[in-house]
């Protein structure tokens, strides 16, 4: 199989050495003259030990420096030119003239972005442009660390590709022979995959820093902190609570989180991301009370007051909160799993708390719930989850 590879910084370099170690015959297109010559010459244009003794070790590598003087036979192209980080949102500028290129040379060809991308939309308007010039257009986003970028490649944690139609594609079957855990999904998911990973990288690094800030912490050794911490892969280092939906509550997550922010010092504190995560996670409850207090329906049902399915346990729920500032609606409630006398002593005696469930849905127009929506009635019923 042909490939071509546009722009050959770190990624468009791993790339080209790699592709031809797996049998690809691949071109490699670089339009600085001064890179083209040293990669002529048998050198990359960064420092790499390993993958500079693999390039030594390929053959057949074809170079140019133009899109047109390129084999017209290829059919599909890697993009890794640069998008550079302007005013806080990615340029794209490089991205669109190089693709643009492609497709005043070349048509039925599928076109691969591996460049950084931040905005599905203007990749739609792209992919569309590319599509009626008798071209398709995809994301391969890569997920290269400097330093081990032949390993990153060949045992990635997952390759992702993302397009309509993609998983027809030849290139599709190729690179699912060739790594496991390979997905396809859209653009926009591929988009958040990329740019969400360095982002939760970022934060895991940012988080174990502050650590460093707390007043005690000149007596404990951190390493050894973090290395308790890690060794959990069941909570900490893993996909629990990895699920995007409600707010945390309940009485242990919101107090833990604030004693951490109290703990660390003063000129640190306030800045800190330990200490804005209480903040987003009361903003996120203020936007689901919003969106309820904006619904037209005015007569609310809660099915179910507990933070945790089948702990009994209201404490700091999130969903009494709610309640409390739901004072355009009339409101009302059952929990099977709570004592009603535990209910009102919480919210007080200007909710009605009803002994039954087929009651609750007799009264109301919608029902919120956390735990259950496969219930067979009449009456709307919508997870808090989903809002």
């Amino acid at each position: 199989m042909k490939l071509g590879i546009i722009g050959l910084g770190f990624v468009g370099t791993t790339s080209l050495v790699a592709f031809s170690k797996l049998g690809y015959e691949v071109c490699g297109i670089e339009k600085n003259k001064i890179r083209l010559d040293g990669f002529k010459k048998g050198n990359i244009p960064f420092f790499d030990t390993e993958l500079q003794e693999k390039f030594h070790e390929t053959t057949g590598i074809i170079f140019k420096e133009k899109i047109d003087e390129v084999d017209k036979e290829i059919k599909d192209f890697l993009v890794c030119v640069e998008t550079p980080l302007t005013n806080s949102k990615l340029d794209l500028s490089v991205v669109k003239k190089a693709i643009e290129e492609i497709c005043n040379t070349f048509d039925g060809i599928n076109i691969w972005l591996r460049s950084t991308t931040d905005n599905p939309d203007e990749i739609k308007l792209l992919s569309e442009k590319v599509f009626n010039a008798g071209n398709k257009l995809f994301l391969y986003p890569e997920f290269m660390r400097e330093g081990s970028c032949w390993k990153d490649f060949f045992d990635p944690a997952f390759t992702i590709l993302a397009g309509q139609d993609v998983d027809k594609t030849l290139f599709y079957e190729k690179l699912k022979s060739h790594f496991k855990n390979t997905y396809t999904c859209n653009l926009a998911e591929a988009i958040t995959v990329k740019i969400a990973s360095n982002a939760f990288h970022a934060l895991k690094v940012t988080f174990a820093n502050e650590l460093k800030f707390l007043k005690f912490a000149d007596q404990i050794d951190l390493k050894n902190v973090m290395e308790i911490f890690s060794s959990d892969t069941k909570l900490n280092i893993s996909k629990k609570y990895l699920s995007p939906g409600e707010p945390y509550s309940g009485p242990c997550l919101k107090k833990d989180t604030l004693a951490l922010s109290n703990l660390l010092s003063e000129h640190m504190r306030e800045n800190s991301v330990i200490n804005q995560i209480d903040k987003s996670n009361e903003k996120q409850i203020e936007v689901l009370i919003q969106k309820i207090v904006n619904m037209k329906e005015k007569n609310i049902g809660f099915f179910g007051l507990e933070f945790k399915k089948g702990s009994g346990d209201i404490r700091n729920s999130y969903i009494i909160k709610i309640i409390k500032k739901l004072t355009n609606k009339n409101i009302f409630i059952f929990d099977n799993s709570v004592p009603k006398r535990e209910l009102l002593n919480v919210l007080g005696d200007k909710y009605e708390v009803l002994a039954s469930q087929d009651e609750l849905f007799q009264k109301v127009d919608i029902v919120f719930t956390k735990f259950n929506t496969n219930i067979k009635t009449r009456t709307k019923v919508i997870s808090l989850d989903s809002l």
